[in-house]
């Protein structure tokens, strides 16, 4: 079945966000939720609200983009790159929450932010069966998933994680499958790459996977035809904030796959990164780096020494946090020129778009 979305969303009714729908929320907290908090919460973890945060909304969009010219032809990359960029200029320079719902979702967000501050022993979540948003009281919750992971029938402890010996001996013997023919090389292969067609003439659709964005999203269906690929959208800032499944907060510094940005407490001077591995690893090697005799350059260290500066270490920021590393180096590029007196070497944007910079200069003068 082929869906295009906007033929599909002219057909939906007006939303209301007025009316409380039956079986959709259910307060079990026993306080007293206000019904403006309900009917935004009973659209579930995964609706989609708007975004006030312009800088995110560029960051997010360029990151993406960037991720996906490889699937257009080499030589059109430099004009789609030109062609994008008053598209978001466009975008930008205006309010792009210039409709009465988006500007009620985020007036419903902004309170139910305050709400949940002054009312820190309620908590939401999505129910067992179906899309149901229930209200808990937090103790009541803590101590009925005490219960049960106390209850032997229920849950049986395990002193170490066993995924990944699963893992491999699950490996091993798809090896000895494999070497006594009881499957094939092809069954072996999880990466290959899937026939569209019968048609070995036929190109495979390419699909440019784009976060969603309100008045924005939209002007890229016109676009894209041209270079032969299709549009598929992802929500950036969904109600899962606030409907999630409720797991200890990991610290700041157990995070891993972030983009980072570290500054001087001595000066307006900062540096950006990123990295795969815990935060808190790779913070302690710039922290140290300065003890080590070697030649290898590091930026911070030749600041800390130059100008006998010190780095807050405790008030390190995520600025990104992204499992895929094209986006995640993306990312950092971006980040890196948004500073105002960044460290990182001039080879750290080389590859920045000439264009892009100057959409995220606009962001750096305010």
């Amino acid at each position: 079945m082929r869906l295009e979305p906007r033929e599909f969303l002219d057909r939906l009714p007006l939303p209301s966000l007025h009316n409380l729908k039956e079986k959709w929320f259910i307060n079990l907290s026993g306080c007293i939720i206000p019904k403006k908090i309900q009917t935004v919460l009973q659209l579930g973890e995964n609706f989609s609200v708007p975004s006030k945060n312009n800088i995110r909304v560029l960051i997010e969009f360029l990151k993406n983009i960037e991720s996906n010219l490889f699937k257009i032809k080499p030589h059109k990359i430099l004009g789609f790159r030109g062609i994008i960029s008053p598209i978001l200029h466009n975008f930008l320079s205006v309010s792009g929450l210039n409709n009465n719902i988006s500007k009620r979702l985020n007036e419903l967000i902004s309170f139910t932010y305050r709400f949940l501050k002054n009312n820190k022993n309620i908590i939401f979540t999505k129910a067992d069966k179906g899309n149901m948003t229930v209200a808990l009281s937090k103790n009541d919750y803590i101590s009925e998933v005490t219960r049960l992971l106390k209850d032997p029938e229920t849950y049986i402890r395990i002193p170490k994680n066993p995924i990944n010996t699963l893992t491999r001996k699950t490996r091993e013997l798809l090896m000895v499958w494999k070497r006594k023919e009881f499957i094939s090389d092809q069954t072996m292969r999880t990466n290959e790459s899937r026939k569209v067609s019968d048609n070995s003439n036929e190109e495979p659709t390419n699909w440019f996977v784009l976060p969603y964005v309100p008045n924005l999203s939209e002007k890229f269906f016109s676009l894209v035809k041209k270079y032969n690929v299709k549009l598929a959208f992802f929500s950036f800032n969904k109600l899962k904030k606030f409907i999630r499944v409720q797991k200890d907060t990991l610290p700041k510094y157990f995070n891993k796959n972030v983009v980072y940005k570290i500054f001087c407490k001595d000066c307006d001077a900062s540096y950006v990164g990123q990295t795969g591995r815990k935060l808190t690893t790779r913070i302690s090697e710039h922290r140290n780096h300065i003890n080590r005799n070697n030649n290898n350059q590091s930026v911070i260290t030749n600041h800390r020494l130059e100008f006998n500066h010190e780095f807050d270490w405790d008030g390190v920021q995520i600025l990104d946090k992204e499992r895929i590393l094209n986006k995640r180096l993306n990312s950092e590029m971006l980040h890196i020129h948004m500073q105002k007196n960044g460290l990182n070497l001039k080879t750290d944007t080389e590859c920045l778009h000439y264009s892009y910079a100057s959409l995220l200069d606009n962001f750096k003068q305010h």
